[in-house]
């Protein structure tokens, strides 16, 4: 049951930040490697024309982040999958935006 499920990399870093600082790093590391490759993602974007070319994609890429995380605590809390797939929407209707 994927709701009963929390990720594994935030469990990780919150664990062993304190008592772990090698895996807490690594956890840290990968977390940040995630992030580049999303705002790679979001400079394919801008070259495409789908964003604006003064689009910050460290700071598109961070939010994308954020959003991922807040998706997966709402689906922890239990909010229906409808009202997830809407929040999802919003989200990216929110980066959608910026190309318009």
């Amino acid at each position: 049951d994927a709701r009963r499920r929390a990720c594994m990399l935030t469990k990780t870093l919150i664990d062993t930040r304190h008592t772990e600082p090698a895996i807490a790093g690594k956890t840290r590391s990968y977390l940040t490697r995630m992030r580049k490759e999303f705002a790679a993602a979001f400079e394919k974007a801008k070259a495409a024309g789908e964003l604006p070319r003064d689009a910050d994609s460290d700071h598109l890429a961070r939010r994308f982040q954020a959003n991922v995380g807040a998706l997966r605590f709402e689906l922890h809390l239990g909010a229906p999958r409808q009202e997830i797939a809407a929040l999802a929407e919003e989200m990216a209707q929110e980066i959608v935006d910026l190309g318009t």
